[in-house]
């Protein structure tokens, strides 16, 4: 159940990733202009409303499309036929209008300032509208698969808004395409939306794969045990797979173009966000859950109270589990398989992304293992209050409490060993780095906090009950089946607070001490150099700690880098900018690595 939940909150888990990578994009864009363009306010309204006109326009024109092939078809009525063209009609031509002067002014402002072309919301507006359009293909293009495989009636609304929405992406994609490499941020927003595009079409995929799987493994299990009444009348050609052949279908031809597009930047911090948390913990915490039910089932028939008298009956959800397996492992799979090529890039420096990843996946194993084990104490201590404590309960209702408990362990201990070894040997390989690194530090006081509480407020609730029972004369074994989740609960809890507590503990004694230093004074730097700007600007910021920005001078631009700017100019401009009384500062970088720094102040 708690895996199932880590399940449940991946799309939200890429969802964050996505608005984060956003808000990294405007905050470390390196191209900000002197000039403010039109104002942010300004510019939001108008890629806005351009955005609100661009969905209105196709869809008028797409209602019209799809009247007109269902009148071909004769699968209209002309009351029908009436309405869905006026609705066309006015949506187009609002629509339309609307865009086609919006996107003039918005040309127009490009002209009087070039800076507008390289504004975060002119691209935000170009991953909307082609996100937009993406879904908008992605569903038409499987009811025109439903209508091909015989499993819906003709609507001619699927192919226009397929036809529409294509020529919509097309137009936009080739205009941002001219357009991305003007900056590091509007590159950043196209891989924002290829890679959410990328995800949602591998999610479908792999919907689509399950059901498919699921279909072929439930007809032959129907067939080969006689489970249902229509069993041994297996197709190639049933409804259920034809169903799950439209997801396939739309998911993989939506998956591959994205991903074809996306998969050579490996470099992008969005590239790893999908790897490890789209793919592969997608794919471990899929197979894990199947593996669960796989293994509960197994457990309980043997050792538990099966749910039937017969194997064929009990076991009849073995095929859809055994399909999410198959289709975990694949994800995982393809997805190692990918990051492997990248092996000696990535190991040489684990990313942030990838400790992510890693403690997410510790985090899973670690809450399913004191789950389990929470649920094997309950049940004991429920054994040990005896009859006394039981009042409702059937004849061997511990078995299946049992079998519930020690699938969660089996399942949760191996996954929190395998993660959080591999955190603890890099952890001890990378020194102050890997112990320092944000992830770590959420994960160790997030699972020490949650334990500590835990296990303050199930202590609390133990006393009460006993307190309670004590006082008022009734102290029995019903009190020991009232408190045997508080037990559990602070057994469970205080071992897990009490584990991360040593390690949190291990961190700070090996944590160096920093000697202390005299504050930096200055918080606003602005470089302004030739072509290696850029790498220039990021070697300061890691030794004065503080954001650098950097401008690119055009009389440089076709300069060769410069080959100064060595480890002594670096520490000597470094020391130069730390001893300045200044809050902004503007370097000047010659094109011979000479520098010369400039105290600057707003109007």
């Amino acid at each position: 159940m708690i895996v199932s939940l880590l399940v449940g909150l991946l799309p939200v888990i890429v969802i964050a990733a996505i608005i984060a990578g956003v808000v990294r994009i405007s905050r470390d864009d390196d191209d900000v202009d002197a000039d403010p363009g039109i104002g942010t306010v300004r510019r939001l309204v108008l890629y806005g409303l351009s955005f609100v006109a661009a969905l209105i326009g196709p869809t008028g024109i797409g209602l019209l499309i799809g009247g007109l092939l269902e009148a071909i078809t004769g699968g209209i009525v002309i009351a029908e036929s009436d309405t869905e063209l006026a609705t066309g009609l006015s949506l187009t031509l609002v629509g339309s209008v609307a865009w086609l002067l919006l996107w003039r002014l918005a040309q127009s402002t490009i002209r009087r300032h070039p800076v507008e072309q390289r504004s975060l919301a002119r691209h935000l507006y170009f991953g909307a509208v082609r996100g937009t359009a993406a879904v908008a293909m992605l569903v038409a293009g499987i009811e025109v698969l439903r209508w091909l495989l015989r499993l819906d009636r003709f609507d001619g609304n699927a192919p226009a808004f397929l036809l529409v929405a294509g020529a919509v992406w097309y137009v936009h994609d080739q205009i941002q395409s001219r357009e991305a490499a003007l900056s590091a941020g509007t590159r950043s927003m196209g891989r924002l939306y290829r890679f959410a595009a990328a995800f949602l079409g591998l999610s479908v995929l792999a919907v689509g794969l399950h059901s498919l799987l699921d279909a072929v493994l439930a007809d032959a299990y129907d067939t080969w045990f006689g489970t249902t009444l229509d069993s041994g009348e297996f197709s190639v050609l049933s409804r259920d797979l034809r169903e799950a052949a439209t997801l396939v279908i739309a998911g993989a031809v939506t998956w591959a173009f994205h991903w074809w597009r996306a998969r050579t930047d490996h470099a992008s911090t969005i590239w790893r966000v999908y790897v490890f948390l789209g793919g592969l913990l997608s794919g471990i915490t899929t197979a894990i859950v199947a593996a669960s039910v796989m293994l509960y089932l197994t457990l309980q028939w043997f050792l538990g109270a099966p749910r039937s008298a017969t194997a064929a009956l009990h076991f009849v959800s073995m095929p859809e589990a055994t399909a999410g397996l198959i289709v975990g492992l694949l994800l995982w799979g393809y997805h190692r398989a990918v990051l492997a090529e990248h092996t000696r890039e990535l190991a040489a420096s684990p990313s942030e992304t990838e400790r992510v990843y890693r403690y997410l996946a510790a985090a899973a194993g670690l809450v399913t293992a004191i789950s389990g084990l929470a649920r094997v104490l309950a049940t004991t201590v429920d054994l040990l209050a005896g009859d006394e404590g039981q009042f409702t309960a059937s004849p061997g209702w511990w078995q299946n409490q049992l079998v519930t408990g020690a699938t969660l362990l089996i399942v949760g201990v191996p996954l929190w060993l395998r993660y959080w070894r591999h955190v603890e040997i890099h952890a001890a390989a990378g020194g102050e780095v890997e112990r320092g690194a944000l992830s770590r530090r959420v994960f160790l006081y997030a699972v020490f906090g949650a334990s500590g509480i835990a296990a303050l407020i199930s202590l609390s609730a133990i006393l009460f009950e006993l307190f309670q029972g004590l006082l008022g004369g009734d102290l029995s074994a019903r009190t020991l089946h009232d408190t045997r989740w508080y037990i559990a609960v602070l057994v469970s809890a205080a071992g897990a607070a009490f584990y991360y507590w040593q390690v949190l503990r291990a961190d700070q004694r090996a944590a160096p001490e920093a000697p202390p230093s005299a504050p930096v004074r200055v918080r606003d730097v602005v470089l302004l150099g030739g072509r290696d700007v850029e790498a220039a600007a990021r070697r300061i910021e890691q030794r004065l700690h503080t954001r650098v920005r950097w401008w690119q001078r055009t009389d440089l631009a076709t300069a060769p880098p410069a080959a100064a700017l060595d480890e002594a100019a670096l520490e000597a401009l470094v020391a130069q900018l730390e001893a300045s009384t200044a809050d902004r500062v503007l370097v000047l970088l010659a094109a011979d690595g000479t520098a010369s720094v400039i105290p600057y102040t707003t109007g």
